[in-house]
């Protein structure tokens, strides 16, 4: 009975053509509108990272770095298809990518690379293991952060097709 008392108030004040009925309905129009336009803006603007990796070939640049050096970078070129990856580096072994499979949950994927390799060079560089990634728009990063060191490695690609 006092829900029914309730909305027979909202309803008459409503339907008032009064000074006070019409500024009212105004009042309700602005909040929805203000609350539309605030959903709109916040779903508009969000980053997404949690995006999927898209088949395709993605170029760009792979570093590694730390607080006290910087190693330079190099240009390479990953190729994803399905679950498989190729790749290669305009530097030997800067990264060593060749081909294998990932696995890519919500912001990280694990990387299993079917190479051998020679024992000449630093095998922290091969691409393989647990990375974190970030997917924008084509723009795709791939980072990894090194336990009991500050090195990090990043690739920072864009997909070209």
């Amino acid at each position: 009975m006092e829900q029914q008392k309730y909305f027979s108030i909202i309803k008459s004040r409503c339907n008032d053509t009064s000074k006070y009925g019409v500024k009212l309905q105004n009042q309700i129009m602005r909040f929805l509108i203000l609350a539309l336009f605030t959903v709109v803006l916040v779903s508009a603007c969000k980053k997404d990272t949690t995006g999927k990796i898209r088949d395709g070939k993605y170029v760009g640049t792979f570093s590694r770095s730390n607080p006290l050096s910087n190693t330079g970078s190099s240009n390479v070129t990953l190729i994803f298809d399905g679950n498989r990856f190729s790749g290669s580096s305009d530097i030997t072994n800067y990264p060593a990518i060749c081909k294998g499979t990932f696995n890519a949950g919500s912001s990280k994927m694990e990387v299993v690379n079917e190479c051998m390799f020679t024992a000449n060079f630093d095998w922290t560089y091969i691409f393989k293991g647990e990375y974190d990634y970030e997917v924008e728009g084509n723009e795709l990063r791939i980072f990894k952060r090194y336990p009991n060191t500050d090195d990090i490695d990043s690739y920072n690609l864009t997909r070209v097709k």
